[in-house]
């Protein structure tokens, strides 16, 4: 396990492509049984609010934050965002 690793999770997300067997064994060559979701070694439903924080706070968050000065065009719209999600 890459050292950096040691305490970190990886949650898999489900995607076909993370789902061939050299990706699977690459991934418990280095998170070892540190793997949530499809065929990890703990089990968890997709896009399960309680693990994708994205979906759970940041969206909701950059709503609130938007809509707050009520954009009036689309393009006002679109600025608000990447003033607030910087690439």
């Amino acid at each position: 396990m890459v050292p950096q690793l040691r305490n970190v999770w990886f949650q898999h997300d489900g995607a076909p492509s993370h789902k061939t067997s050299s990706v699977k064994q690459y991934l418990v060559v280095e998170f070892g049984e540190q793997i949530i979701g499809y065929g990890g070694f703990q089990e968890w439903p997709p896009r399960s609010p309680d693990l994708t924080p994205m979906d759970f706070f940041l969206w909701g968050n950059l709503k609130q934050q938007v809509y707050a000065a009520r954009p009036p065009t689309l393009q006002d719209l679109n600025d608000a965002l990447r003033m607030l999600v910087p690439t």
